[in-house]
């Protein structure tokens, strides 16, 4: 009698992952919820998953445990494959990295397709090596570019972050080799998807293997429900009630949150009744509260919340989103916000610059003047008919967009693969 054999789906990313026991492993929340989504949208195409990713070390699990989800792999069917530590050193990866080529090749044998990325850290080019891996075996591969990272030297530079030598080594070295990256995945691998707009046109504007894609965490469920909106909607419009700022995500330096501070300050220097609602945690919480101090009144560190009901519970709650990024980022919070009816201001990077010509629920200003963001926090509290139109725009556009919508796109695409006619383009 013959027994199918499962048909497994391998995705390498350089994401961390705390192992717990032989079955089990830790990873971000949302991360763990669009895996399992996405596998059970693929079958019966696909029946399991591995996961290769970048061990987590526990000081890490420890501290970020309460925002942490967790893969079980007889459960999920979802096995998670930490190939190095995360806390190794560049010459102990280097010795290692024959090794983890010798496990990353063992598991592009086991598996039916590939899905990776161009690999940023060009000192462990693990996910190139596994795209270069597939095609040589054969397989289907998935590329996914998240970040549009380009521009990330003159950034870095202007910001006095970076020293000339970081800034040269940058802009004339890694850059025109995660340009050629580029090229080679278009060119080579079966499905090519990039965030960005500007990546698409310039990488693969006459290829039909690569598109432009979102990766959102929200699901139809968590979408504000029209009533709901219509209370938000009538509590902004009172220009008696504060105008209620919000931030969520990782608390670390990149993000630039100290900026948000800066600009609800500044509106409150105007006389606008501008709050703001910090929530995460990470490394820049201590120096972020005592920035806050003598704000204590009007901002408002809330901790990590688990994603999903608590989480949107908190966001919907607010008025307008802040993101304040020192370099380029794309993070899932901004389609969360605008799921719970809440439009965001925002630096003008790539990403949102893009959003903005796209949702009418994003505004930028140029990148990173906080007086900028403080002139228009200012308007929107003057002018609250105004951001209820764009909380407005705001849920048309994240009805759009739903994790599930956009699986739906993914899976189609992937089946598409699988068939015995496609191929790498």
């Amino acid at each position: 009698m013959y027994v199918r054999q499962p048909r497994r789906y391998l995705m390498v990313v350089p994401v961390r992952a705390f192992t717990i026991d032989e079955q089990r492993a830790a990873m971000e929340s949302a991360f763990c919820e669009h895996l399992r989504e996405l596998l059970a949208r693929l079958a019966p195409s696909f029946d399991e998953m591995t996961v290769a990713t970048v061990g987590m070390p526990r000081a890490d699990f420890e501290a970020n445990e309460a925002h942490l989800g967790v893969l079980d792999a007889e459960r999920d069917r979802i096995r998670v494959v930490p190939l190095y530590p995360g806390d190794l050193g560049t010459v102990d990866f280097a010795r290692a990295l024959p090794e983890v080529l010798r496990r990353l090749r063992g598991l592009v044998r086991e598996h039916a397709l590939v899905h990776s990325g161009p690999s940023h850290d060009l000192r462990r080019p693990i996910e190139i090596a596994s795209l270069a891996m597939g095609v040589r075996e054969g397989r289907p591969t998935i590329s996914v570019t998240d970040i549009d990272l380009r521009s990330d030297a003159e950034m870095n530079r202007t910001l006095g972050r970076w020293s000339l030598k970081s800034y040269l080594l940058c802009r004339f070295l890694y850059d025109p080799v995660r340009d050629l990256e580029h090229h080679w995945i278009a060119r080579r691998c079966s499905l090519v998807l990039f965030k960005s707009e500007a990546q698409r046109a310039d990488y693969g504007a006459d290829r039909p293997n690569v598109r432009t894609f979102q990766d959102v965490a929200f699901q139809a469920q968590h979408l504000i429900a029209p009533d709901a909106l219509e209370e938000k909607i009538a509590a902004v419009r009172d220009p008696r009630r504060p105008l209620e700022a919000v931030y969520f995500g990782r608390l670390v330096a990149y993000k630039g949150v100290d900026r948000c501070l800066d600009a609800v300050a500044s509106a409150r220097a105007r006389g606008r009744d501008v709050r703001l609602t910090v929530i995460g945690t990470g490394d820049e919480e201590p120096r972020l509260r005592e920035k806050a101090r003598g704000l204590e009144e009007v901002v408002r560190f809330q901790g990590a919340v688990p994603y999903g009901a608590p989480l949107f519970d908190q966001v919907r709650a607010r008025h307008l989103m802040l993101a304040t990024p020192l370099s380029n980022d794309t993070p899932r919070s901004t389609w969360d916000a605008m799921a719970s009816g809440v439009p965001v201001l925002a630096f003008g990077t790539d990403y949102y610059r893009d959003l903005e010509a796209s949702t009418g629920a994003v505004e930028t200003v140029p990148w990173p003047s906080t007086e900028a963001l403080a002139d228009r926090l200012t308007h929107y509290a003057d002018h609250r008919e105004e951001l209820a139109e764009r909380m407005r725009a705001a849920v048309e556009v994240a009805k759009e967009n739903t994790s599930e919508a956009w699986l739906q796109r993914r899976v189609a695409w992937t089946r598409a693969l699988m068939r015995p006619q496609a191929g790498a383009a």
